[in-house]
């Protein structure tokens, strides 16, 4: 992926941390965060080794520095790293930089271990999961922790739809591609609070070639791989856990039983990821119902990415086929499906994708004020964060 942002020349995270007021408010919403959402101690931090891959203009890195943390990172793009610098001399901070290493996230090599290791947002695009993983396992101490984003296909259906309808808005009607994205999702993008620019953040999601279903994982994959390498889950946001867990303090449960439940806080967690807010279940629903919601979710990705600016009626067809049938499973799964916001939104995308070919100001009608799709975003983003608790022999 850093081929794509060389060629676009933005940087897709770029803070604009130039005075000591913005890096204080970075930092309290990254600590927040950090102790808040993923159980982490700013204290901890404090002579901790943490290695970073792709750390973009190196604003979270500044975080790890200021928190005490020996800074160690790996960033591709050579624009990027000139940014790092700027960073960390500007702070007082070049004593923390141990490392700057212009390779990408495949290409390092190290003998030595880290008691952090971290990549944000990109390592999905690297290659196969089973792959990826075992590349951030390998440069983890015993004890150590592998931190981790990554879109969840659960939560994507939102995004990647957006991404196709300004695709082809774009192309059929022979309009910029930004200004087209600006015109169908320009207004829903001014609601939320944002440290980037919408162009910058366009390039990055909604025309992002990567952004398609061969790099999206289901989190609860990636437990099971990142289990067999040694690595329990320590914290996750959103949570997986399970539910109205009341047990005794001291009952020990084992590795493989933990897994178990995650996996299946994971799948019961699909519907409020579509949806990007809690959404209640029916109580007492066969496992066998979530996974085949996986199941029928993936289908609906697979086809709505394969959507492109030469996209038939029958091609739309197919993808309306997968949603309703989402829709049918989804309505045996959540209690009052049908008086359910994610049941409106549901019937909107349907609506939206019945007319894909529509001019980008009835499009932007879609996700405009009083819609559920012009509120909604989804859950995109896992955060993971594992304990590797075995010995390192990889």
């Amino acid at each position: 992926m850093y081929r794509y942002y060389v060629e676009k020349k933005f940087n897709p995270t770029y803070a604009r941390l130039d005075g000591e007021d913005r890096l204080a408010g970075y930092m309290r919403q990254r600590c927040a965060m950090l102790q808040n959402k993923l159980a982490l101690p700013v204290r901890m931090f404090e002579g901790l080794e943490v290695l970073e891959f792709g750390p973009a203009g190196g604003e979270n890195a500044l975080v790890w520095a200021k928190l005490g943390a020996d800074v160690y990172l790996v960033e591709p793009v050579a624009e990027f790293g000139r940014t790092i610098r700027e960073y960390f001399e500007r702070y007082g901070l070049s004593g923390k930089l141990k490392l700057l290493a212009q390779k990408t996230f495949s290409d390092f090599i190290s003998e030595k271990l880290f008691d952090m290791v971290v990549a944000e947002g990109f390592v999905y695009t690297t290659g196969p999961a089973q792959r990826w993983t075992r590349q951030l396992v390998k440069f983890c101490g015993e004890g150590g922790f592998v931190m981790l984003s990554m879109p969840e296909a659960g939560g994507f259906l939102v995004e990647l739809l957006q991404s196709r309808i300004c695709r082809i808005a774009a192309a059929r009607h022979k309009i910029d591609r930004i200004a087209a994205a600006q015109m169908i999702v320009g207004q829903k993008w001014n609601r939320i609070a944002h440290s980037r620019s919408f162009e910058s953040w366009a390039n990055d999601v909604l025309y992002n070639p990567y952004a398609a279903y061969e790099s999206l994982n289901h989190s609860g994959d990636i437990l099971q791989l990142m289990y067999e390498l040694g690595c329990d889950l320590y914290s996750s946001w959103p949570v997986l856990r399970k539910e109205k867990d009341i047990s005794w303090i001291k009952a020990v449960v084992s590795r493989q039983e933990k897994l178990a439940q995650q996996k299946e806080a994971a799948l019961k967690l699909l519907p409020s990821m579509l949806m990007g807010e809690t959404v209640e279940l029916n109580r007492n629903t066969p496992r066998e119902y979530y996974e085949r919601l996986l199941g029928l979710i993936k289908k609906e990705l697979r086809v709505l990415s394969d959507l492109e600016e030469t996209a038939t009626e029958e091609d739309v067809a197919e993808v309306l086929s997968r949603h309703r049938e989402l829709a049918g499973l989804l309505n045996k799964i959540v209690a009052d499906y049908e008086g359910s916001r994610l049941g409106e939104l549901m019937k909107e995308i349907e609506r939206c994708l019945a007319g894909f070919d529509d001019e980008p100001a009835r499009m932007a009608e879609r996700f405009g004020s009083g819609k559920i799709l012009g509120e909604v975003w989804g859950s995109p983003n896992q955060y993971l964060v594992f304990n590797f608790v075995g010995d390192n022999e990889l």
